[in-house]
Order: structure tokens, then C-alpha cells, then sequence
């Protein structure tokens, strides 16, 4: 009696953090005002444009608009260190990426009275802020980066900024495109890992949902073992669908880490890549955790597969 007792025991824990872990990824997917209105960015210079002190420059022609300027900086959070990577700009009548460097991205003859500004580093959580743009004047603004999974925004708040922006801040309709995103994200990790969502909780859902982009979550499984993963798709420039891409995953439950393994090289083009998959050329045992990590290199003369990286949050 004691030891069926002990089982049930367990049986009811693991339910229990099971449930509450249903009621976090509730919170989790739905965009808040309170994640929102955290300032992840600050500007810690303004200047009288110059256009010598532009970098590239897109003139928009519209009669009696303005001039404005913007540099991006990116940082850790907690050491203040700089970090590279990239950021996008995107306003009515158009976007496109920001330099990181001494020059400012400045846009003229611009009526757009706002931005919406989305910044990258590999390892960390992207940020999207709007941006209400200075007239004729040039900023440099500090985006303060979180490591992946430390705090930073979840993937649906910064594509909710990003839907407001683009829908003219018609909250009805940029619900509705929101949860086409949810779907598509939680669509690609049942493809790419075979994990139903109703059987686990995330904690950390990070994404960029366009070209070149891609998802990155933490959280449980249902038999109450961790997992991470993370799938990158590349910049697809032939148009083709086998372009290169990359893949990690990691358990603490080598019969969840054998499930998605099993999917994984299941669907890999050429046998050869499929036999080394299965035979575990492309994963590591790290303390409690087991990882597959596997990348495709593709280029015009076809494509190859070797390891990936093997820390699926500082991909």
C-alpha cells in the first residue's frame, strides 16, 4: 500500500504542476499591457539632423514632411557590454534594417509621426518598441538586450507591437493576425519536433516569424521533465524549399529525447544524413539534459549536414 501510496503521490504532483503550468502558458500567449509598457530602450543622445552624419538614406517625397534620423545600439542588459546583431525599422510608407554603427538610418520628407523598431542579437530575446520619431532631428537610442529566457519580452508581445503599428492600432484586427502567428508557431514545433501542444507548458517563447527567422521555447513536458528548442530557417534566396537551416533540442527524458529524435532524422532528405542522425552523431549528454543539435548548410551545388550548437538559448 505504501508504494502504490508513493506513485500516487507523484502521479498527483506532476498533475498539479502540470495544470498550473496550463494556467502560465494562458498568460504567456496572450499579449498584456503590463509586458508592454516595460521600456526596454532608452535615448541617450538627440542632435539637429545633419545629413552628413546619415548613413543610408530613404527620401519618401511627401510635400511639407520632415526629417529624422535614427542609431541603434544594442546592449546586455546586466554588464552593459555592446553587442552586435541587427534592427528593423517599419513605418507607414515604409522600413527596412538599421545600421549599427556611427551612422544614423535617416528617412526624409516623412510625414509618419511613429515607428515600430525591432532589435536582434544571437542569444538574446529580440525587443519591438514603438518610437514616436523626432522632427528633424537625429537620435541615438540604447536598446537593453535579455538573454534568452532571462525576462525579455515573449515572441506574441513584440508581434502584437509590431501588428498595432502596421494596422493603424485596430486592436480588433491585429487579435485576429496575432492568432494566425500563434498558430503558425505552435504549428512549426509539432513539424519540426512532433510535441503536440496540449502535451506540454512553455515558460519562454521567443520568435521572429519572417524570412530568415526563427522560434526558440523553454519549458515542460507533461511527465514533468524540462525541454528547450530551437529551429532557425535561413534566408532562402533560389526560392526553393531546401534551404539551410538549423535545429537543437534538449530533455531531460531520454524517452521524450528518443520521440523527437526519432522525428527529426525521420525527415532528413538523404539517407546517409539520416543514418548518422539516428545513430547519434548529432547530439551530447550535458549533465541531466541530452540534446540533438543539427545543422543544414545549403548552397547552389546542393547541401550538407553537420553539428549544430549544442546551447539551444544561446542560439
Amino acid at each position: 500500500m505504501k508504494i502504490h501510496y508513493k506513485y500516487a503521490m507523484v502521479g498527483i504532483l506532476l498533475l498539479v504542476v502540470f495544470l498550473s503550468g496550463c494556467v502560465q502558458r494562458a498568460a504567456l500567449e496572450k499579449t498584456t499591457s503590463i509586458s508592454l509598457g516595460k521600456t526596454y530602450y532608452n535615448i541617450v543622445s538627440e542632435v539637429n539632423y545633419e545629413r552628413s552624419l546619415c548613413g543610408d538614406i530613404s527620401n519618401h517625397h511627401q510635400p511639407s514632411g520632415f526629417n529624422t534620423g535614427v542609431r541603434i545600439i544594442l546592449k546586455d542588459k546586466d554588464t552593459g557590454k555592446k553587442l552586435n546583431g541587427y534592427a528593423t525599422i517599419s513605418m507607414k510608407g515604409g522600413g527596412g534594417t538599421l545600421t549599427l554603427d556611427d551612422a544614423y538610418t535617416c528617412e526624409e520628407q516623412i510625414k509618419s509621426e511613429s515607428a515600430v523598431i525591432s532589435a536582434y542579437s544571437r542569444g538574446y530575446a529580440p525587443i519591438t518598441f514603438k518610437l514616436g520619431l523626432p522632427k528633424n532631428k537625429l537620435v541615438t537610442i540604447e536598446v537593453s538586450m535579455f538573454k534568452s529566457c532571462s525576462g525579455g519580452p515573449s515572441c506574441f508581445d513584440n508581434i502584437w507591437v509590431e501588428l498595432l503599428g502596421s494596422t493603424g492600432g485596430n486592436e480588433a484586427k491585429a487579435e485576429s493576425l496575432l492568432e494566425s502567428e500563434r498558430n503558425k508557431f505552435f504549428s512549426m514545433i509539432q513539424q519540426k519536433f512532433g510535441l503536440k501542444k496540449s502535451n506540454y507548458v512553455l515558460s519562454c517563447i521567443e520568435c521572429n516569424m519572417k524570412r530568415d527567422g526563427y522560434i526558440k521555447a523553454k519549458g515542460t513536458y507533461k511527465d514533468g521533465s524540462l525541454i528547450e528548442l530551437y529551429y532557425h530557417w535561413e534566408w532562402c534566396s533560389s526560392g526553393g524549399v531546401d534551404c539551410g537551416w538549423e535545429l537543437c533540442f534538449s530533455s531531460t527524458s531520454d524517452e521524450l529525447f528518443e520521440h523527437v529524435k526519432a522525428n527529426v532524422c525521420s525527415k532528413l532528405a538523404s539517407k546517409q544524413y539520416k543514418t548518422k542522425c539516428l545513430s547519434g552523431n548529432y547530439e551530447k549528454v550535458i549533465g541531466e539534459k541530452k540534446i540533438l543539435s543539427l545543422r543544414q548548410i545549403s548552397n547552389e551545388h546542393g547541401h550538407s549536414m553537420d553539428k549544430g550548437n549544442f546551447n539551444c538559448m544561446a542560439s
